[in-house]
């Protein structure tokens, strides 16, 4: 796993700064051409299979021109819609979902979730006795998850965060790797903060799943600005295995009904003219309409279709990996 190759200069494209960075998992110079959108470029690595965004954002424009207060609201930016909205504190049987697997393995501990945008899973944790706490990169999601939910969020760069070793029962990165720089860095901080026995839950977009497989650079999670990495069940196993974790168990929670009917990318697919306009109405003026379809595609998703997703064909990868009971304080998982 590459840990001590630097960035390298690569100048702006359409005003992004980007750097470029050889592979984070096999330390690879050498990739091949996957995908262009948004004027950058997605490649698989020659060497392991894990596919980047190389040359990617610097750190410095993620945090200042992408994290920010329109990443989280769908009718200024970004991606999370409305996760400060009225209606923020609503559904959460994705936590539900994770914790009831979580639960099966640990008890109620001491958990941090990285990356925690509006606290849906610190909340649930709370609400099932583990002591919770929050790290996110955003500094206005960090302040208004505090505001709003009464949760210790730090406003930081989790890997460079100050945080007592052997700490933590629980990390959770949901949604998260996708995002890091280097995510190699992110998975040995988080085995670096758990204690012996202590479980790393995981949850990313699937590059090898139906919906991405069918809609190709059309798939909505195709997202170079803020998604850096994409990974497939066996990239993210050697991530994790190299980085000292032992895996519990792998699913994929959706097969990728949604994706695959109602999303901009399918209607493009389909040769229907979508464009910035057009996805802006369907966040706004047709958002209830559009959620209420998306709800009732899940829902058959879920009830006939997740069966048939124990294999690599759902749309993303949920995994809890455990850090073996053996470990002693010296060692080093490069």
């Amino acid at each position: 796993m590459n840990d001590n190759c630097e960035d390298r200069k690569h100048g702006t494209e359409n005003g992004v700064e980007l750097v470029h960075a050889d592979c984070d998992l096999c330390g690879s110079a050498e990739s091949s051409p996957l995908y262009k959108k948004d004027g950058l470029y997605i490649v698989r690595c020659d060497g392991c299979g894990l596919s980047r965004v190389n040359p990617r954002p610097t750190e410095k424009y993620l945090k200042d021109e992408v994290y920010n207060e329109g990443y989280f609201n769908a009718e200024k930016g970004f991606g999370i819609e409305n996760a400060f909205g009225k209606e923020a504190g609503g559904d959460n049987s994705r936590a539900e979902r994770i914790f009831k697997r979580i639960e099966k393995l640990v008890a109620p501990g001491r958990m941090i979730d990285i990356g925690c945008a509006s606290g849906v899973f610190m909340r649930e944790g709370r609400r099932r006795g583990w002591s919770v706490r929050g790290v996110e990169i955003s500094e206005y999601a960090a302040e208004q998850t505090r505001k709003r939910f009464d949760l210790d969020v730090s406003s930081c760069d989790f890997i460079q965060a100050d945080l007592p070793a052997c700490e933590f029962d629980l990390v959770l990165m949901m949604d998260l790797i996708e995002h890091l720089p280097s995510p190699g860095k992110g998975v040995r901080k988080a085995y670096e903060i758990l204690k012996p026995g202590g479980l790393l839950v995981v949850e990313t977009p699937n590059l090898d799943g139906a919906a991405a497989r069918v809609l190709g650079v059309e798939w909505g999670l195709i997202a170079p600005l803020h998604h850096l990495y994409y990974f497939t069940p066996a990239t993210l196993k050697r991530l994790v295995s190299e980085c000292g974790f032992n895996i519990a168990s792998v699913e994929f929670p959706f097969w990728g009904l949604s994706d695959l009917i109602f999303s901009a990318g399918s209607f493009k697919k389909a040769g229907l003219p979508i464009g910035e306009k057009q996805k802006h109405i369907a966040r706004t003026k047709l958002r209830f309409a559009r959620d209420a379809a998306r709800l009732a595609a899940n829902a058959v998703d879920r009830a006939l279709l997740s069966p048939f997703t124990r294999s690599s064909n759902g749309n993303s990868i949920s995994m809890i990996c455990v850090k073996p009971m053996n470990h002693s304080s010296g060692e080093n998982h490069k």
